[in-house]
């Protein structure tokens, strides 16, 4: 041996994984559907990159999707959880040359709110033999979500209080006007989810 050592340099180029977030609605209301979301802010992408959405959080399968998962935007449906629920939506972006990187997961916390149901009333309807007297008082009892409010709207008589919080069922004094057609209409709201109207009788 002659004592002589080889050298060889290998170069080696390290590239930069993508970056990106995601923008989109959050807080929705469950039983809502064609919500957008979308990759925001793309870097190290290279100029075709591929994309693949899931879910990395969907507490009773909350969260769908109706269409594909493989583009820069994505739709998002909602069935209507019993409470509050945190989904996690997730992206991996995998850059184009130069970069052919993986980027890390994005991630993105969405809150799913239950929409109410249509409140129940119940109470003196005025149909035979117990018809409503004009100017009479009479007491009804409304139906809510816990937490959430349910509003009143009447027609043709005045409430002793329109806009009710829990605990419900509450019940509310309502002095009917002038002889002819009266109506309740309830809607209930919790957390700006409004649910849909009763009408009664």
């Amino acid at each position: 041996m002659d004592g002589c050592v080889a050298y060889e340099d290998y170069t080696i180029t390290i590239q930069p994984l993508p970056t990106a977030n995601i923008a989109g609605p959050t807080p929705v209301c469950g039983g809502t559907s064609g919500h957008i979301y979308s990759i925001q802010n793309l870097q190290n992408g290279g100029g075709a990159p591929t994309y693949s959405w899931t879910f990395n959080s969907n507490p009773g399968g909350v969260a769908s999707f109706p269409g594909a998962t493989n583009g820069p935007t994505v739709v998002v449906n909602y069935s209507n959880p019993g409470g509050p629920t945190s989904v996690v939506l997730q992206c991996v972006v995998t850059g184009s040359a130069p970069t052919s990187c993986v980027s890390e997961p994005i991630l993105y916390n969405i809150t799913v709110n239950p929409t109410p149901a249509a409140p129940s009333i119940s109470g003196n309807s005025g149909g035979g033999p117990s018809y409503l007297g004009a100017g009479q008082t009479y007491t009804y009892s409304i139906g809510g979500p816990a937490g959430g409010i349910t509003t009143l709207n009447i027609t043709n008589g005045t409430a002793s209080q329109t806009t009710l919080a829990g605990p419900f069922p509450q019940n509310v004094n309502i002095t009917w006007g002038t002889a002819g057609g009266g109506n309740i209409n309830a809607v209930s709201t919790f957390n700006n989810c409004t649910g849909p109207a009763t009408n009664f009788p």
